[in-house]
């Protein structure tokens, strides 16, 4: 098991690997994870590569071209109440998050964000893959390439495809410009509605 708490983490030559490559168990709590600066119109590893189960808290992930990446049939990769900030690669398609090969990503709250002015033309995004999202602020794109989304929290910048919203939930639009406040089907008060529901299934002056 490595456990790294507290520090920072940098990987800094030109186009360079990761900061973190977890094959086995690892879990980082308040750590700076730092990806590779990017030169001569090419692009570093992703900042964290995970094949295996890794837990991340209250951390921070810095990157121009990819955050975290967790691919393979056993890779689990959590972030909990974390940040990804990533700046981008003009021209190039970066993602924050990112599963490919039946990896999974699962997100508990935090900030994250890929602020590449150019994501609509490169198909960069802040999310990829297979991550559930069961909370947390995300600006950038959130696509599919790799595996399907599952959103049951969180607030974004952009609007969420609709078959990336778990069954059940709903997403709605906030006054700020941003979606979120997913709700259950019920609403806001999902157990008062099943005691609704129940009641109205009741026929009057019946015994």
């Amino acid at each position: 098991v490595l456990n790294v708490v507290n520090g920072t983490i940098s990987s800094t030559a030109n186009n360079g690997g990761s900061a973190i490559i977890n094959t086995g168990t690892a879990v980082c709590e308040n750590v700076t994870l730092n990806g590779a600066p990017n030169a001569d119109g090419s692009w570093p590893s992703y900042t964290v590569n995970n094949t295996a189960t890794m837990v991340v808290t209250d951390s921070i992930i810095t990157s121009y071209h990819g955050a975290v990446a967790s691919y393979g049939a056993n890779a689990v990769l959590t972030l909990n109440n974390s940040e990804i900030d990533m700046s981008g690669i003009p021209g190039f398609t970066s993602h924050g998050m990112y599963t490919y090969n039946n990896g999974k990503i699962i997100v508990n709250g935090g900030e994250y964000a890929n602020n590449a002015a150019d994501q609509n033309a490169t198909g960069a995004s802040v999310i990829n893959g297979a991550v559930e999202i069961n909370g947390g602020t995300f600006t950038g794109r959130i696509e599919n390439y790799s595996g399907t989304p599952v959103i049951k929290g969180g607030t974004f910048s952009v609007k969420p495809n609709a078959k990336f919203i778990a069954e059940g939930y709903k997403v709605k639009a906030n006054e700020d410009g941003t979606y979120g406040g997913i709700l259950g089907a019920l609403g806001d008060f999902p157990l008062i509605g099943t005691v609704l529901q129940l009641f109205s299934s009741f026929t009057p002056g019946v015994n």
